[in-house]
């Protein structure tokens, strides 16, 4: 008798819960940048939250709301909403970078000034002399030894560093050869220290490899145990991937896998061009941003920039 009252409690708990009204939350978003717009950019914008989301294992309506927004309804019993807005806004600009050995461009960052007037609250103000500052006084540490970083830098010194990295008139200082590159921040570390990276670039300022490629992503854990996203990439993806790969093996170089212009993973190719288009991402995620990247480069294309505007919750909690 007592396991049957029992039964029916649980059941009565399980059958309440099933039959408990979901909320309504509902997300408005602004394009930070919707000059020059078009209708057709905004079109795409919804397939590709439509189907993160649907990839996330929600039902959602998304909607063109106004004349330049976008409106998100998801009905749930519970959602963590800044997790799914970190879903939503993520631009999902996945790249692949040849990059040059981080030695090859140590020197060459002498020649790079930077005015101490324009230093603000740098950390390193009080070590400089004279008027003019070498990004080398910037440095924090060195990268490794024919690895892919060139230096370290304390994070609150990027600002004025990018004001000269991506300045013409100082990559003119560079041999010819190198005048076609494109500098990349990694993650900074836990003591706010921040690794810079020299990729190969062109003279669309393009890499060789896009997200656009990818046919499936999918949460795995690597060989130390922590979360990855495992990619398979399409015929023609495959074979810019084993001929960058193979490149990067004969060279002793590294492949940047970056993520909205962030590089996320650096490795370099070990044994031989990587064949059939599969590849991994890892760095340091958590379980659940590894879940969400997954659904966002399964979606493939890059979005532009959103802002949040509104969230709101309709219905008992």
């Amino acid at each position: 008798m007592k396991k049957i009252i029992v039964f029916a409690f649980v059941f009565c708990l399980f059958s309440c819960e099933l039959i408990k009204p979901k909320q309504e939350y509902r997300f408005v978003y602004g394009f930070e940048n919707d000059i020059g717009l078009s209708g057709i950019e905004i079109k795409n914008t919804i397939a590709v939250i439509q189907e993160r989301l649907v990839n996330f294992g929600v039902a959602s309506t998304v909607e063109r709301f106004g004349k330049n927004q976008i409106e998100v309804k998801i009905k749930a019993n519970e959602l963590n909403i800044k997790r799914v807005d970190r879903l939503i806004a993520n631009r999902g600009k996945l790249e692949f970078w040849e990059l040059y050995p981080g030695n090859e461009f140590r020197v060459f960052l002498n020649d790079f000034k930077i005015d101490k007037e324009k230093l603000g609250n740098s950390t390193a103000i009080d070590t400089i002399i004279g008027d003019k500052v070498s990004l080398i006084n910037l440095v924090t540490s060195n990268g490794y030894n024919f690895g892919p970083e060139i230096f370290y830098f304390n994070v609150s010194d990027t600002t004025y560093i990018n004001n000269v990295l991506f300045n013409n008139s100082s990559k003119v200082t560079l041999p010819y050869a190198k005048r076609k590159v494109e500098f990349l921040w990694g993650i900074p570390d836990a003591s706010g220290n921040v690794a810079l990276y020299a990729a190969k670039s062109n003279s669309e300022n393009k890499p060789p490899l896009t997200g656009e490629v990818i046919t499936r992503a999918r949460q795995v854990f690597g060989v130390t145990g922590k979360p990855e996203i495992a990619i398979k990439m399409n015929e023609e993806g495959a074979l810019i991937w084993e001929r960058i790969t193979g490149k990067a093996f004969q060279n002793r170089t590294s492949i940047a896998i970056t993520l909205n212009d962030i590089v996320y993973s650096a490795p370099g190719v070990t044994s031989g061009a990587i064949k059939g288009g599969n590849s991994s991402i890892s760095g340091n995620f958590t379980l659940d941003q590894a879940q969400d990247l997954a659904a966002i480069l399964t979606a493939k294309k890059t979005i532009p920039k959103l802002k949040l505007l509104e969230q709101t919750t309709i219905g008992n909690k």
